[in-house]
C-alpha cells in the first residue's frame, strides 16, 4: 500500500546500477501494472462500469488556487468545439492555507490541449471551484483533474479530504468547514463515469490501513464512485 511496484527494478544479481536514474530498468518499463484494494471493491467497480454510458473525450479541471482570504475573481472556462466561454463573479477567497498559483497553470494547460483539439472542456478556478460544482459536473466528464491542498487523517480515513472553494454567495466568515472540505466519505457519492481522475494534492493516497481491505484513503472513494483509474500522491 505504501510501495509503488512500478518503481521496483529488474536487475540480475551481478548487474550494477546505472548512474543515471532515468535509465534504470524499472518494472513499469516491462509490465503494465494495475492495483486494487479488495475483491469486493473490484466487483463493485466492474458492475458499475457495465452500467455507465460511454463518454466522449472531455476534461474537467478544478482548482481553488487562492486560500489566503484575499478578494479574488471567480473564474470558470468552458470550451466546446474550440470556442471558449468565460464566466466571472466576485467573492472572498479562502483563509489560513497557502495559495497555489501553479495549480491554475496546471489545469489551464490541460484545458488548452483539449480546446485546441476542439474537445469539450471545462475548468473551475478560485471561488467557482466549489464542492457543489464538482458534484454537478464530475459525472459528465471522462478525464478529471483536481488540483488543491490535501488533508490527511490516518486515524480516521473518513476525515481525510481535499480543500475546495467556499460556497458561492456565502459570507466567508460564516461558512462551515463541511461546505468547502470534500471528505473521503463524501467522494463515494460522486456518481462518476470518468476513465481517469487525477488527485493533484498532498497525500491523496495516504489514509488508514485496514486488514483485508487495504488503504482507506481519498482515492478509494473516487474508485468506488465509478472512476476506472486514479493518479494520486503518496506524500
Amino acid at each position: 500500500n505504501y510501495l509503488p511496484f512500478d518503481a521496483l527494478l529488474l536487475l540480475d544479481e551481478k548487474e550494477e546500477l546505472a548512474d543515471d536514474f532515468t535509465e534504470l530498468p524499472y518494472l513499469i518499463r516491462s509490465f503494465e501494472i494495475s492495483y486494487h484494494y479488495s475483491a469486493t471493491l473490484l466487483l463493485h467497480q466492474v458492475a458499475k462500469k457495465r452500467q455507465n454510458t460511454f463518454l466522449q473525450d472531455s476534461f474537467l479541471g478544478i482548482a481553488p488556487v487562492s486560500f489566503n482570504g484575499e478578494q479574488r475573481t471567480d473564474l470558470a472556462l468552458v470550451s466546446r468545439g474550440g470556442k471558449t466561454q468565460v464566466l466571472r463573479s466576485n467573492r472572498a477567497g479562502e483563509e489560513a492555507l497557502d495559495n497555489l498559483p501553479n495549480t491554475e497553470n496546471e489545469v489551464k494547460e490541460v484545458f488548452e490541449l483539449f480546446r485546441s483539439r476542439k474537445l469539450e472542456a471545462k475548468i473551475f478556478l478560485y471561488g467557482s471551484a466549489s464542492k457543489q460544482n464538482l458534484f454537478l459536473e464530475a459525472p459528465k466528464y471522462k478525464y478529471i483533474l483536481i488540483s488543491t491542498h490535501g488533508l490527511t487523517n490516518e486515524d480516521n480515513a473518513k476525515l481525510s479530504g481535499i480543500y475546495l472553494a467556499k460556497m458561492e454567495g456565502e459570507d466567508s466568515n460564516s461558512v462551515e468547514e463541511n461546505d468547502y472540505l470534500l471528505y473521503t466519505s463524501e467522494t463515494y457519492h460522486l456518481r462518476l463515469q470518468a476513465d481517469l481522475v487525477i488527485l493533484s494534492s498532498c497525500s491523496s493516497g495516504i489514509g488508514q490501513l485496514y486488514s483485508a481491505e487495504g488503504m482507506m484513503a481519498l482515492h478509494r472513494g473516487f474508485l468506488y464512485a465509478g472512476a476506472n483509474n486514479i493518479i494520486f500522491t503518496q506524500f
